[in-house]
């Protein structure tokens, strides 16, 4: 959008020219100006940050529920707790 208003403003302006300066009165023929655009836009490198800090817990908390899968998914928090 912004390319398209820059150059609507630039016809206007080549419209204008021969009136500002007399030495340009060549230029009204001037009906259309075409634009090559060779750059692509850039893509966002994907960084993936990894947080480093110490454990502030100790994995010291007792597993109460009966369910198995819980119970599966706790002492694997506990084993990551652990190794940090």
């Amino acid at each position: 959008m912004e390319f398209h208003y820059k150059v609507n403003f630039l016809k206007t302006l080549l419209k204008q020219v021969k009136t500002i300066d007399p030495s340009c009165h060549d230029m009204q023929d001037i009906s259309d100006i075409k634009f090559f655009v060779s750059n692509k836009p850039r893509e966002k490198k994907k960084i993936q940050k990894k947080l480093f800090y110490k454990e502030l817990s100790n994995a010291n908390f007792k597993i109460l529920t009966k369910n198995k899968k819980l119970q599966k998914l706790f002492l694997q928090i506990k084993d990551e707790i652990s190794s940090n």
